[in-house]
């Protein structure tokens, strides 16, 4: 599956965490509210 969005964290204009290491999912619905989650590992620091 081709990406439609590409993301990065930023944390004070700076690069949070490396791209490979989280995912970003984007779910919208119709007649419902739209959902973003992003998901870090469990050592992210």
């Amino acid at each position: 599956m081709s990406k439609i969005v590409n993301s990065k964290l930023l944390v004070g204009g700076e690069e949070f965490l490396p791209n490979s290491s989280y995912s970003v999912t984007v779910e919208q619905s119709i007649g419902g509210h739209s959902a973003f989650r992003i998901a870090f590992p469990a050592n992210a620091t």
